[in-house]
């Protein structure tokens, strides 16, 4: 099996809707100023074992929602920080 990158990825929206669902889908307003932020990609190691996984998605989500705090009208999500 071919390995994936895992790439954080955060945006933010000067102006928006957000959608009362789960995750709080943010939808950009006309003409408002979007950023985009990212970090490098993550690559599973093939012989990863569970635990590995689960600490890596722990580490991704406290870097997605470090990511999401720096942009306007972002929202973190990961790990309940809502």
């Amino acid at each position: 099996m071919e390995r994936r990158p895992i790439v954080p990825l955060a945006l933010g929206a000067s102006r928006g809707w957000r959608f009362r669902s789960w995750d709080g889908f943010l939808v950009p307003q006309p003409l408002s100023t979007v950023e985009i932020e990212y970090l490098p990609p993550r690559w599973v190691p093939r012989e990863a074992t569970r635990e590995d996984m689960e600490a890596m998605a722990a580490e991704i989500g406290s870097d997605l929602n470090d990511l999401t705090r720096r942009l306007p009208g972002a929202r973190p999500l990961a790990g309940g920080d809502r």
